[in-house]
């Protein structure tokens, strides 16, 4: 039905490939959540090697967020065999799946949104493997900018060195500059940056979203 769903909407689909040991790659892959209730939604393609840190910045409100989301929904449906709206994808299984989103307080009143992040985030460090996926979004964004950037800078280096993907969006651009100053050798071949770009398309009357 979800296929049926993406296709009924004229969205290409394809049946991801399943390989050990290959970069995740992504080609005009779009969001499967917002297709299956909007049109015109933008593809976009993902390289990425196992191992690797992509920190992904950006002006607000450009896409980075729904980036993250196509990327984790995208390899949630792959895992269980099913199509994804792309032109292709490949990709190695992973064990697990972690996700870290800006958090609210605790309902219970008993935690701040800082201590719900800590958290979620030393369950994360305790748990995740090389075999594993983390995505993080907009983390320690409850805390004053010097230390968000020192704390996230800390966390994707963890994540290196344990040989573990992920990728990490934030507004907070000085993190990739951090850690590009303080890896070196192959950690610091690891790390990745992207950058949401947007420009409005006056042909098609919309705007358009790059990476």
């Amino acid at each position: 039905l979800c296929s049926e769903a993406f296709e009924g909407r004229g969205y290409t689909l394809c049946r991801p490939q399943a390989l050990q040991n290959v970069s995740l790659t992504m080609k005009d892959v779009h969001y499967p959540e917002l297709v299956l209730h909007n049109d015109g939604i933008q593809g976009n393609d993902l390289l990425l090697q196992t191992g690797h840190a992509v920190v992904i910045t950006g002006a607000n409100h450009s896409g980075k967020t729904s980036y993250l989301k196509t990327v984790g929904q995208s390899y949630m449906l792959a895992q269980l065999d099913f199509f994804v709206p792309a032109e292709s994808m490949q990709f190695t299984p992973v064990t697990g799946i972690y996700t870290l989103f800006s958090a609210g307080e605790d309902s219970s009143m008993t935690a701040s949104r800082m201590g719900v992040e800590i958290k979620k985030l030393t369950g994360i460090l305790k748990e995740a493997a090389a075999t594993d996926l983390v995505l993080l979004n907009e983390p320690m964004t409850s805390t004053n900018p010097v230390e968000a950037v020192s704390i996230c800078a800390d966390l994707s280096r963890h994540f290196l060195q344990k040989g573990i993907t992920h990728l990490l969006v934030t507004h907070l651009y000085d993190i990739y500059f951090l850690l590009k100053a303080q890896l070196t050798g192959d950690l610091r071949a690891k790390l990745e940056s992207l950058i949401t770009q947007s420009h409005y398309d006056e042909a098609a009357g919309a705007m358009s979203h790059s990476y």
